[in-house]
This record gives structure tokens, C-alpha cells and sequence, in this order.
């Protein structure tokens, strides 16, 4: 079952307004990110797609076993 139909993603390091506010506040912090969709200012973050995550991830083991064997 789906609920929702577009999730926003962001690096938390890329949300600089956030990070630079005195008042630390749910509520605050919560009004600026909507700020930000609203107006497309939101840093958004790219997730790839299951495949790409497993051939990165098949990518990743071969290149550490091969160091492994080559030390």
C-alpha cells in the first residue's frame, strides 16, 4: 500500500539554513524544510535504483576481495 507519493531526500550537511539557526526547535526546523520545498530550494539527495545498489555494492566486495588477495 503506498501513502505517500514523492519523498524529499537531503544530505542533513547540505541544509546549511538549518544548521546556521540559533533556536533548535522541531517545530522551527520543520517550517524551513517546508520553506524549501516549496520554493525548490531543497538540496535533494539521489537513490539509485535496487540494481544499480546490488552492482555497486558486487563492485565494491570484488574490488576489496582483490586487495585482500593481492596483501
Amino acid at each position: 500500500m503506498n501513502l505517500c507519493c514523492d519523498i524529499a531526500l537531503a544530505n542533513p550537511n547540505n541544509i546549511r539554513l538549518i544548521a546556521r539557526t540559533r533556536m533548535k526547535h522541531d517545530k522551527v526546523d520543520a517550517r524551513v524544510l517546508g520553506e524549501l520545498l516549496r520554493t525548490n530550494f531543497f538540496p535533494r539527495s539521489h537513490i539509485p535504483n535496487e540494481e544499480t545498489r546490488e552492482k555497486r555494492l558486487l563492485t565494491r566486495d570484488r574490488v576489496r576481495y582483490a586487495e585482500s588477495v593481492l596483501n
